[in-house]
């Protein structure tokens, strides 16, 4: 309702899945309520949970005198009441015309509030009019019309003999500027705050840990999803294709020793690793110079291919680790 930006009409989408996704998070150590507020705050783009600070922004800046006529009853009965059990019925007051909102710098400005109001009377005007901080509730709004602000304050039923909470600060103020309006509507955003807090939860989601398999015991990955991989000392590279690993691997392991790779090449037997030639098309992916690879095969024949690679150069299967995603249980 305030903060405008937040379509409504993503709501359905939220909630089709809210359950869901709280159940998949859910153990025995956490509140069903506190995987529920993590997974709303956690959402992003049109799905997005207005944070404190858009909140507040949204508060100072919106133009609440032109929001739906239900919207306003409900918050100004949300700021006169509070959790008061003196509880007063802002909206059935409103609707009867006992109650009304009034602007206490006018809607029409006369010659004695642009002057009250100083040289930037006309911004003040146009900026702060219709915002929180310059509106308040009143049962007498006509007899106020475009007064001053001490007349509003100490005339018959004005400010100073209001039983409304809402007009209590207004009392001991002696003149209604820029200042005193912003000061106002950060003690109604303070009040907001508290009113509708920003939820909070202790949840911490499990990190999702991923199964680390070197080449030398790599048996069967056929349907495992690849996430990363380090070889030897090199830092950790995210890489999710295998064939892209498979090539990068083989790129590296050629610049250490590139007699090693060649020989295989010149090895008939071998066909994987093959010196370029007119038969060569997108299934092979470059190593070096005219050094090719076949990359248009299965996990396991790629695993094959690293396994022979690293027999011929002498190297430690050991050093390739492939980092997986966990099989999911059934």
């Amino acid at each position: 309702m305030i903060c405008s930006g937040y379509a409504t009409n993503a709501l359905n989408k939220i909630f089709c899945t809210l359950h869901y996704d709280v159940k998949k998070n859910l153990d025995e150590k956490n509140s069903y309520s506190d995987v529920l507020v993590y997974i709303l705050e956690n959402k992003t783009g049109s799905a997005a949970f207005p944070k404190n600070s858009e909140f507040i922004q949204a508060l100072r800046e919106q133009n609440i005198y032109r929001m739906q006529k239900k919207n306003k009853e409900y918050l100004f009965d949300r700021f006169e009441n509070e959790d008061s059990v003196e509880y007063v019925n802002v909206v059935e007051l409103m609707n009867k015309g006992d109650l009304s909102i009034e602007h206490i710098m006018p809607q029409t400005l006369t010659q004695q509030w642009k002057s009250s109001l100083g040289e930037n009377w006309q911004e003040i005007h146009d900026v702060k009019l219709h915002t929180l901080g310059n509106l308040t509730l009143t049962g007498y709004n006509s007899s106020y019309s475009n007064k001053s602000f001490a007349e509003k304050r100490d005339c018959e039923k004005g400010f100073k003999e209001s039983g409304l909470r809402l007009n209590k600060s207004l009392c001991g103020l002696e003149r209604w500027g820029l200042e005193e309006i912003e000061n106002r509507c950060a003690l109604l955003v303070e009040k907001a705050l508290q009113m509708w807090s920003f939820p909070k939860t202790n949840f911490i989601p499990k990190e999702n840990e991923m199964d680390e398999i070197s080449l030398e015991d790599s048996d069967d990955l056929t349907g495992r999803i690849l996430v990363s991989y380090t070889y030897g000392n090199s830092q950790e590279h995210r890489c999710s294709v295998w064939a892209e690993m498979l090539v990068n691997v083989l790129v590296q392991i050629y610049s250490e020793n590139p007699a090693g790779i060649k020989s295989l090449a010149k090895n008939e037997s071998f066909g994987n690793i093959v010196f370029k030639n007119a038969e060569m098309n997108s299934d092979w992916a470059k190593i070096a110079n005219d050094l090719y690879v076949y990359k248009a095969n299965s996990t396991a024949a790629k695993l094959s291919i690293l396994n022979r690679v690293f027999e011929g150069s002498g190297k430690d299967k050991s050093e390739l680790i492939f980092k997986l995603q966990p099989v999911k249980k059934s």
